[in-house]
């Protein structure tokens, strides 16, 4: 979303640099990585040691990647620009909540 608005401004990123093709796949990617591994440790028996120890990050962890899919999955629901922003922005606010609740 922001490689449009970066493009119309003259800002250099690395999403302009790479091009749409790279920069979905670069993205695509990293999400599948996230996932895997998400589901190593949940799939893993040292899990409920690893709930017991870090139950708040697992619960970052989870939403932040829940989100992240959310916006990747259904680019029509996140076309509009403050839509995308309000949730992209709401990933890095995710380990003050937690926080804050545990």
């Amino acid at each position: 979303h922001e490689r449009r608005l970066d493009a119309a401004e003259g800002s250099p990123s690395l999403a302009l640099r790479l091009g749409e093709f790279t920069t979905r796949k670069v993205g695509r990617d990293a999400l599948r990585l996230g996932t895997l591994i998400w589901a190593l440790v949940f799939a893993s028996p040292l899990f409920v040691s690893i709930i017991n120890k870090g139950l708040a990050d697992t619960i970052i962890g989870l939403m932040m990647l829940s989100t992240l899919w959310r916006l990747y999955q259904y680019p029509e629901w996140s076309v509009s620009h403050d839509r995308y922003r309000r949730w992209a922005d709401l990933i890095f606010i995710y380990p003050a909540l937690v926080f804050i609740i545990f």
